[in-house]
């Protein structure tokens, strides 16, 4: 038995060692890795300087800023406050499921609409329905201080007022706003 254990195991110890005479005869070759011609050490000092130098911008080297200390926006905004300002810029999508008549001429089509609430006439205050970034309608609404027990800050929608009417509701961090419209 231990004949036949010494028989293999000198088998596989030969065996691994093959293949490491062509390793260890190459060791030295300067052309190892497969290149034509060795690299010379000015070649090596200049690689190490082009990776050292500031990249130009249009002719103009990048200043280098201070991060140790922040400044502006940066400094002032907090993780907290990041979440809205984000939504800020989201605008709600209604479903409006009735044609509404806007005014004699124009009347808005059932469809899905972006709402923006423009405020900045105070007196004046519109509700404007897009679709595909184009404008379709724009509707006067009233402002409010009622939040309409909405859970999100910016929302839109809209509910059966009565049966000749629905009520389009706006809020925003801006104002809240809403509207009755007559269903075609």
């Amino acid at each position: 038995m231990k004949k036949l254990l010494f028989t293999l195991f000198s088998i596989i110890i030969i065996s691994s060692c093959a293949g490491a005479e062509e390793i260890w005869d190459s060791w030295q070759d300067t052309n190892f890795y497969g290149k034509s011609q060795a690299v010379s050490d000015e070649d090596f000092d200049k690689a190490i300087e082009s990776k050292k130098t500031k990249k130009k911008f249009f002719g103009f080297k990048k200043k280098e800023k201070n991060k140790a200390i922040p400044k502006g926006e940066e400094f002032s905004q907090s993780d907290e406050t990041t979440f809205i300002t984000e939504s800020a810029k989201e605008y709600p999508i209604i479903i409006i499921p009735v044609e509404l008549i806007i005014d004699e001429f124009t009347i808005l089509p059932v469809g899905h609409y972006q709402v923006i609430g423009d405020d900045s006439d105070k007196n004046d205050i519109k509700l404007k329905f897009y679709q595909a970034g184009q404008l379709i309608a724009s509707i006067g609404a009233k402002p409010t201080k009622d939040d309409f027990n909405q859970q999100e800050v910016n929302f839109a929608s809209c509910r059966y007022f009565d049966d000749k009417r629905m009520e389009i509701i706006f809020g925003s961090i801006d104002f809240n706003a809403y509207s009755l419209v007559n269903i075609r």
